[in-house]
């Protein structure tokens, strides 16, 4: 899937954990693609709807069973819905009128519903989506309800870099890897009563570094949240015992806007992975040379020949220190997948031509 492997990874990732993940990202980003795509790979049951302001909970849950209103029972048919699946992709999450939002925090928090006695049901994900997280004078009503969801991460549109890719990806040749694990939670719950004082310490230190010296506040709910997170990470990469380096985890936990979700990324990856870091850092570099390339079009032929031939000689630089990292990692498929497709990408930008 062309430019959506952060994606990809923050959503196996909550698959794995057994927890939510909020999109934002404006329409047209491949969102609702991306978990369709990952639910139908992995074989599980998928729901998917679309939330406006006029939604009523039977869309959420289903219709009552008409044979139970004669017998003045309200019981609904659940089939087919998000009580019926193990992951759900739900549009516009944040128009969900009150009524639906209380039953949706239920569901999310509890993974039960009363009908009429309490039911348990088999969701393992939900992923939202949102156009913004903040309205125009900074304000959200519904960051309470924003917060339930563990993680969270921007989508944006392509850049430019791919749009050739993005016209010859064919979405029927297309299988995401499903290579990883979908453990209990209660496996997971197990895991922090062994975390190593070390990686608490650390979490202690880092929020307090975020409140402080970056001006992010982490709630009480999310921080907890994230020992579970970083353990299910450590899972996620085939280990029972996390290290620091699980604290990758919180670049897509531990910001509020746009902004902070950078500086977070960029802050957490230096701290708990330098490698990490580094990929990021090269990749965001070789994406920008290769914009840059592109908007100069238009230029002379000499002064194009020259540009490309810069452009192609520093992304050969990059596609080397790249496979070197990717020769050095061991610790997660999903990331070697992710070095190996920066590699592949960086290749067939060597083509480029003026």
């Amino acid at each position: 899937m062309v430019g959506r492997a952060e994606e990809l990874m923050a959503l196996r990732m909550a698959i794995t954990a057994g927890e939510h993940l909020l999109f934002v990202g404006p329409p047209g980003t491949a969102k609702t693609m991306i978990s369709e795509t990952l639910a139908k790979a992995i074989g599980v049951k998928f729901f998917q709807t679309m939330f406006k302001a006029d939604t009523v909970s039977e869309e959420l849950i289903g219709p009552p069973k008409i044979s139970e209103l004669l017998n003045d029972e309200y019981v609904y048919n659940l089939a087919r819905r998000i009580c019926d699946c193990e992951i759900a992709h739900i549009d516009e999450i944040s128009r969900a009128p009150s009524e639906v939002q209380d039953i949706l925090l239920t569901v999310m928090n509890e993974r039960k519903i009363y009908n009429p006695d309490e039911q348990p049901i088999p969701l393992r994900t939900l992923v939202g989506t949102t156009n913004f997280l903040l309205n125009e004078d900074g304000s959200n009503e519904a960051e309470a309800f924003f917060d339930r969801f563990a993680l969270r991460c921007f989508v944006h549109p392509v850049p430019q870099s791919l749009w050739m890719d993005l016209l010859d990806f064919e979405e029927t040749d297309y299988k995401p890897d499903t290579n990883f694990p979908i453990p209990p939670r209660s496996d997971i719950k197990r895991m922090n009563r062994h975390t190593p004082r070390s990686i608490k310490q650390a979490l202690n230190d880092l929020r307090g570094e975020f409140a402080y010296d970056k001006g992010i506040y982490i709630t009480d709910r999310r921080f907890m949240k994230s020992l579970y997170m970083v353990n299910a990470h450590a899972l996620g990469c085939g280990r029972t015992i996390p290290e620091i380096k699980d604290l990758r985890i919180l670049r897509w936990m531990w910001w509020h806007t746009e902004d902070q979700q950078k500086m977070a990324r960029d802050f957490i990856d230096s701290y708990a992975d330098p490698m990490e870091a580094e990929v990021t850092s090269l990749v965001d570099e070789a994406h920008r040379i290769v914009n840059e390339l592109y908007s100069k079009r238009g230029g002379s032929d000499a002064d194009q020949i020259a540009a490309t031939a810069n452009v192609n000689e520093r992304l050969i630089e990059i596609d080397e220190r790249i496979k070197q990292l990717d020769a050095n990692e061991d610790d997660t498929k999903a990331l070697d997948d992710y070095l190996d497709e920066m590699s592949n990408w960086l290749v067939n930008k060597m083509k480029i031509r003026a």
